[in-house]
């Protein structure tokens, strides 16, 4: 095998940019170096997603490298150093072991086209444009019509970031010219400094790699690339894979660099596998549950599990919005579509999901990324594009209503996801409007936001009532039905006597007594979602009082109502029925449906109702009056 060559660059007569400039090129970004390492390397292995391939496979590897595998390192990448080598690249490899984060995807293109960043090719260069050259950009759209990432500089430099040694090792399989090729190449940023003795001043910029019969430097190719790549505990692509596995030296497991850290902000107690595991979930959940992107862990050998995005207990309300986009799940109380729209051109901008759900403190071990903390409800909108990539959890103004949160999903439309990525900066986390040169362009982003915003407050904001009155069956039928359920209480139609009256008649025409709602309070207890719901009673001159008969159902997906024989939903049940501060007819409820007989003279009362979790409840009401010969008590 061909010896590496360590290659330091020197500042040329005319300057250039150095190591440590490359790395500023991020900013002072908010996210943590293992999760914007996340976002950037997922983002970059989507774009390289292969067209003849439906997903992508996405691995993160934390390894300890030894005894072969470290002698291996000192052999082909710390032996070519020099005295005047920058100390962060002199310390690696001096213990009994090197800490490295391995990050590879399979189903990719590769790092492909020429090696060379002197001579113009045409068709790909994504190898010069990764390795070599600074700020060039990507083809702005894919394969499938999607905006693509932003620049290779920024998605690059996160690499860099999550390294303390600022040292990566690439090994990249990619189709060269019809063939697959190997290559491997070795990048390191690093301050500029000089050499004392020479006074050569370097930019900072170095590579590992060959030289060619022409004395041209380039990557190690073919059988060699593999063997090397592989003695240093690479896992990489070979015989009809493709794909590109970058080894992170020395890597940065904390949540934020020292450097970056100004004493302001609070360094949370995680653990490197729940940042990893929590970056994963929180920014490419819309990519697992489509089975696009098939995501590994391993920490030391042993794998870590990916959690079930759909029962997770804070992502699940924003798979039930991405449903309702997507047409899985109909329009409902409990998740709606909305169109966004830009009146003047008049455009589709995109399509908004929401959905809300009960809230409960806690539950969520991998909160790392989440946007708001445990004690807190959801009240956001994810922002995405074509990519299903999560670019921005943005807060609505609206406030959720007391026990619920809710979440929403804004995707792009095609047509017009362009103008939206061209708005993004560098870290494509946001839509900055004032990044567009028209006002008509300005104006997709403005308007965006602010139907987003409307279309959520109009669904999040509940409704006065609730009551359904079109269920049509008479009393005495429906009582009938709940004789069986509600034991000891004559309440039948074989139990009474018939009247002619028109007030018992249960005919659609005759006067009912009306029964109205107060404004519900929910309450959790012991793990149950509780409602309390006060009502009044307005009954009809000249007679004993109402038969009143509350009926509590789940409202499902559509917008119906479960029916009593359907039994894989669980049931919301009556716990308690209060007049004046007076229980009654405990010993019959603990179901769906009550029917009571209350006398004129009692006016208000209190439901105590236990719903399912992660569900809304309707509740319908059928009244009738009843006179002196009939039952007079409350049931």
């Amino acid at each position: 095998m061909e010896r590496l060559e360590f290659l330091a660059e020197h500042v040329s007569e005319v300057g250039g940019i150095t190591g440590g400039g490359l790395g500023k090129l991020l900013g002072a970004p908010d996210l943590s170096p293992l999760e914007l390492l996340i976002r950037e390397s997922v983002q970059n292995s989507w774009d390289a997603r292969r067209e003849d391939e439906t997903s992508i496979h996405f691995n993160v590897e934390f390894k300890e490298i030894r005894n072969e595998e470290l002698t291996a390192f000192r052999n082909h990448i710390t032996s070519g150093l020099t005295p005047a080598s920058p100390e962060p690249l002199k310390k690696l490899g001096t213990g009994s072991k090197q800490d490295v984060l391995i990050v590879s995807d399979r189903n990719t293109k590769g790092l492909g086209g020429t090696t060379r960043s002197d001579v113009h090719t045409e068709g790909t260069s994504d190898f010069v444009n990764f390795v070599f050259m600074i700020g060039e950009t990507k083809p702005s759209t894919d394969h499938q019509g999607s905006a693509s990432g932003g620049s290779y500089g920024y998605g690059r430099s996160s690499f860099f970031r999550a390294s303390r040694a600022k040292t990566i090792l690439v090994h990249s399989r990619a189709l060269v010219e019809g063939q697959l090729e190997s290559r491997f190449v070795g990048i390191s940023w690093q301050d500029k400094y000089h050499n004392n003795e020479t006074k050569v001043i370097y930019t900072g910029r170095h590579w590992w790699g060959v030289r060619d019969e022409n004395q041209r430097f380039g990557p190690l190719v073919g059988d060699d690339a593999d063997t090397l790549a592989m003695s240093l505990g690479m896992d990489v692509a070979t015989n009809h894979e493709s794909g590109t596995t970058v080894m992170i030296l020395d890597p940065v497991l904390e949540p934020y660099l020292a450097e970056e850290n100004d004493g302001d902000r609070a360094v949370p107690d995680v653990s490197p596998q729940d940042q990893i595991v929590s970056s994963i979930i929180w920014n490419c959940w819309p990519r697992i549950i489509d089975e696009a992107i098939k995501f590994s862990v391993r920490w030391n050998g042993e794998s870590i599990e990916i959690p079930d995005i759909r029962r997770h207990p804070r992502l699940r309300v924003f798979v039930r919005a991405y449903d309702a986009i997507r047409k899985t799940e109909s329009s409902s109380a409990m998740a709606s579509s909305f169109d966004i729209k830009l009146k003047r051109p008049k455009r589709l901008l995109g399509q908004l999901g929401v959905a809300k759900r009960p809230f409960e403190k806690g539950g969520d071990t991998l909160a790392f990324s989440c946007p708001v903390g445990d004690d807190e409800p959801l009240r956001h909108v994810a922002l995405m594009r074509n990519t299903r990539l999560i670019l921005k959890y943005v807060p609505m103004k609206v406030a959720p209503v007391e026990g619920e949160q809710f979440a929403g999903v804004f995707l792009t439309d095609r047509e017009v996801e362009g103008i939206f990525q061209r708005s993004e900066p560098p870290s494509h986390d946001d839509w900055v409007a004032a990044h567009l040169s028209t006002r008509v362009e300005r104006s997709h982003i403005n308007v965006a936001f602010d139907r987003i915003e409307k279309k959520t407050r109009q669904f999040i904001t509940p409704s006065p009532t609730n009551i359904a009155t079109t269920y049509h069956r008479s009393v005495a039928g429906l009582a009938d039905q709940l004789a069986g359920a509600l034991p000891g209480l004559d309440t039948t139609s074989r139990g009474k006597q018939a009247r002619n009256s028109p007030l018992s008649s249960g005919g659609s025409s005759a006067r009912k007594p009306k029964v109205t709602l107060g404004t519900p309070t929910r309450r959790v207890e012991d793990g149950r979602t509780l409602q309390e719901i006060p009502f009044n009673i307005k009954h009809l001159r000249l007679t004993s009082g109402s038969t009143l008969i509350f009926e509590a159902r789940v409202v499902i997906a559509g917008g119906g109502k479960e029916s009593k024989s359907v039994t894989s939903f669980e049931q919301p049940v009556f716990r308690r029925v209060v007049f004046g501060s007076e229980d009654v007819q405990q010993d019959s409820l603990n179901q769906p449906e009550v029917t009571l007989q209350v006398p004129a003279d009692i006016t208000e009362g209190l439901l105590l109702l236990e719903q399912p979790s992660d569900c809304f409840v309707e509740l319908a009401i059928k009244t009738e009056s009843f006179t002196d010969d009939e039952t007079g008590e409350v049931a």
